[in-house]
């Protein structure tokens, strides 16, 4: 870390929730790409997630941080090389510092992500959903999910939310009515003062 260095804060700044990311499996992935906005090498201080009162939010989880592969667009390489996994005491911004892993943001930017593991059964909870039956009636049925809750923004400008599930690839949350859905994450970054 150098001697002198300014700390700027990069994601989603909103107070609250508009909707919820929820998994039934663990394993799933969900995580924003930071971009590099100052196009210079920094240092990760911290990152933070937003987890929902919703489901368990205590459920531990694994922080991972990639590169961009730059010929897919898309979450690279691990860059955080330890098995970093925490666990939130409530709902709300939870924040995870990270300055004494040394973790460069490269000018690309970097993809701050959420694994969702397996802690064992007491982390899944049921919830009520309506769905259609076959007389295109709406009925009420219950389906499990898994762990905590992440919450998302809604109408936002850009694309910056991606997605993982066990056996498939990297996929870019689609658009929405008047815009994106992106999950609830922030970072922040030292860079050094010239």
């Amino acid at each position: 870390m150098p001697k002198k260095y300014k700390t700027i804060e990069l994601g989603i700044f909103d107070k609250k929730p508009e909707s919820k990311q929820v998994t039934n499996v663990y394993n799933n992935r969900i995580g924003n790409y930071i971009a590099n906005k100052k196009q210079q090498i920094g240092w990760i201080k911290s990152v933070s997630f937003y987890i929902d009162a919703e489901g368990h939010p205590e459920t531990p989880f694994r922080v991972r941080i990639y590169d961009l592969n730059k010929e897919k667009n898309c979450p690279g390489n691990d860059i955080l090389n330890e098995n970093l996994i925490v666990s939130a005491k409530e709902s709300g911004w939870f924040t995870i510092d990270l300055t004494n892993y040394n973790i460069q943001i490269p000018i690309e930017g970097i993809f701050v992500i959420m694994e969702w593991i397996n802690s064992g059964d007491k982390y899944f909870y049921e919830k009520e959903m309506p769905k259609k039956n076959e007389n295109g009636e709406t009925v009420k049925v219950y389906r499990k999910f898994y762990g905590q809750v992440i919450g998302s923004v809604l109408r936002q400008p850009e694309m910056i939310t991606w997605g993982l599930t066990l056996g498939n690839d990297w996929i870019p949350y689609k658009q929405y009515y008047k815009g994106y859905i992106n999950a609830m994450i922030r970072t922040e970054i030292a860079y050094p003062i010239d």
